[in-house]
């Protein structure tokens, strides 16, 4: 199964090298990823020089993801999936992806995941949505099967900077051939927070702080030390 990367780039390029190492590990296993970056033209420089498919766009979410949709469909692909140029996971999720997707889901999403501080090296573990969001899964980290694009004509998300993810999780979040799941069997997903951030690390509501290594050590030993070793 061929995954495509939907990755928006806007700055914090040291954590953007990380990103990349998860990747780059991923595909030394044998995974068949490619990287489909949008941002402005201050970023396209690093993503050339990171190999990704590049895309120029304003630093309006919503708008610049779904102009990147326009060049994806340009692109063969089985898969979509969504991440942040600071989100990173292990083989095992990739694995539960291509077994849903196998199973005849068309959409997969989280519901927890980590946050780690790359700066003070504290990590978190956080619940999901309460209240009125409850059950709903994270924005990153969800992936699409090709074909559910296309009944959604390529335009997954609201053209506007906040609560893109909200609004497209309405879109799809009654269908028949969708899942959401807590990580269970060694899955991890995480966040890599520094004080560039737009959300900040901090104690989210509904989290526990953890033992960084509780997350980390089931990342690739290698990718596991350079997240452990950043800035120094």
């Amino acid at each position: 199964m061929k995954f495509l990367v939907l990755v928006p780039i806007y700055r914090r390029y040291g954590v953007l090298r990380l990103f990349n190492e998860g990747l780059e590990s991923l595909k030394g296993k044998g995974y068949n990823i490619e990287v489909l970056a949008v941002g402005d033209l201050k970023d396209e420089p690093i993503a050339k020089e990171l190999g990704y498919r590049y895309v120029n766009h304003r630093n309006i979410l919503g708008e610049k993801l779904n102009v990147a949709l326009k060049e994806a469909k340009k692109i063969d692909f089985d898969a979509m999936l969504m991440l942040g140029s600071d989100d990173v996971l292990n083989d095992k999720v990739l694995d539960f992806y291509i077994s849903c997707f196998e199973h005849d889901y068309k959409f997969v999403g989280f519901t927890n995941c980590y946050f780690y501080d790359l700066e003070k090296r504290n990590m978190i573990k956080w619940y999901g949505y309460r209240g009125e969001r409850a059950g709903e899964p994270i924005g990153a980290w969800r992936c699409f099967k090709r074909e559910l694009i296309e009944e959604l004509n390529w335009e997954l998300w609201a053209n506007q900077h906040h609560s893109i993810d909200y609004t497209m999780w309405q879109k799809i979040k009654n269908r028949s051939d969708i899942i959401k799941t807590i990580l269970f069997d060694d899955m991890f997903i995480g966040d890599l927070k520094t004080s560039e951030n737009v959300t900040k690390f901090r104690k989210f509501d509904n989290s526990v702080i953890v033992n960084p290594l509780e997350g980390l050590n089931l990342l690739e030993a290698n990718f596991k030390n350079k997240i452990l070793n950043y800035g120094k």
